[in-house]
């Protein structure tokens, strides 16, 4: 297996962020039907700033809670979520 490597100044390898994603540590269904995603969350402060709602494998998941010894955010697909309607008006 060849392992490749950017050298710096190089117009090599690049990578992008892409909006509105963040990275999912596990998913799993428990014993009652419920898919439950699991994502990294460091603190409090990070908490408030990740989404409520989140859509995976098309599933919507609502947050649900968080564990501070195990720096994780919980979002359930059992979660109550309602959709927002805005209006504009001229």
């Amino acid at each position: 297996m060849k392992l490749e490597t950017s050298v710096p100044g190089s117009h090599g390898f690049r990578a992008k962020a892409v909006d509105n994603m963040i990275p999912v540590l596990s998913q799993e269904e428990l014993p009652n039907g419920v898919n439950v995603v699991t994502v990294s969350c460091d603190g409090y402060d990070e908490l408030k700033k990740l989404p409520k709602v989140i859509e995976y494998h098309n599933r919507v998941y609502g947050q649900t809670g968080w564990n501070s010894d195990k720096n994780v955010a919980y979002y359930r697909d059992d979660a109550q979520l309602a959709r927002c309607h805005r209006h504009w008006s001229v």
